[in-house]
């Protein structure tokens, strides 16, 4: 599918991007850590973009300035103000999403640097063709361990997302996992985030819509990632090593593309443009 084949005019992406990262070291946000030399949030700014998508909105929080100082005039930017949970960063995106937006696609800024331009508009299309309220991207993981399950009922239906220190031990036994990449529409999904029940701490969780739209018979899309290696979980300094030496490899196999990229001794980016200069 080309992405002029989309027609985009009235969808828009909400990236999250307002977490401290704990784990990886808090002297910055995790989304600005650099993959390649660059922020990671860049990525998914670049590949949204590439797709024709206009209206793209940063939620930010812990350091808000740094996010926006990385990522420049390249996003909208919504401030949330507490830690209160992906959900309650979607309710705050809603509040600045224009009125003619009917459809958004949710992600989060730390692991989404490799998703293609394609599985973007595989999503989006399957979304609006399937007339759904929300459309989910699943992933088979080998080793799951801290990632949310897929709950299917015995139609095979997505009825819910449970985090694992909620699941069941047979429900940690589930591969299928939650990746934090959603389209939903905008009516039904504002309406049912003002209807959650705060967890303790007054988090709202964004997986909560799952169960609510199963609850009320809404029709759920779920699609499965088609490659395993566009999700890549940042969470810890390792992982961190990790996803570089991928963003790495992948920029320099693109160097057939006519452009130009050049690399330190310790496999950073260069800032090629700034060179030129």
């Amino acid at each position: 599918m080309k992405s002029t084949d989309l027609q985009l005019n009235h969808t828009a992406a909400v990236i999250l991007a307002a977490g401290k990262g704990k784990r990886i070291g808090s002297h910055l946000p995790k989304v600005i850590y650099p993959l390649a030399g660059r922020p990671m949030v860049s990525y998914v700014l670049d590949t949204l973009a590439s797709i024709g998508l206009k209206d793209i909105f940063v939620v930010t929080g812990f350091r808000s300035e740094d996010v926006q100082a990385s990522i420049n005039r390249r996003a909208y930017f919504v401030y949330q103000p507490s830690p209160l949970g992906t959900g309650h960063a979607v309710s705050c995106a809603l509040k600045e999403i224009p009125p003619d937006i009917d459809t958004i696609i949710v992600t989060n800024g730390d692991d989404s640097s490799f998703y293609t331009a394609q599985t973007f508009e595989k999503i989006i299309a399957s979304h609006k063709s399937s007339i759904s309220v929300i459309s989910i991207v699943t992933a088979d993981i080998d080793s799951p361990v801290g990632l949310g399950r897929i709950i299917r009922d015995e139609n095979n239906k997505v009825v819910a997302i449970r985090e694992e220190k909620e699941a069941t031990e047979s429900e940690r036994s589930i591969n299928e996992v939650n990746i934090g990449l959603y389209v939903f529409d905008v009516d039904w999904v504002r309406l049912s985030l003002s209807k959650i029940e705060p967890r303790p701490g007054q988090e709202i969780y964004l997986v909560d819509v799952i169960a609510m739209a199963s609850a009320q018979q809404k029709k759920i899309n779920d699609i499965r990632l088609g490659s395993t290696s566009e999700w890549r979980g940042v969470n810890t300094q390792d992982e961190l090593k990790i996803a570089n030496k991928q963003m790495v490899e992948k920029v320099k196999s693109q160097s057939n593309s006519g452009k130009v990229y050049i690399f330190d001794l310790d496999d950073t980016l260069l800032a090629t443009d700034k060179l030129k200069e």
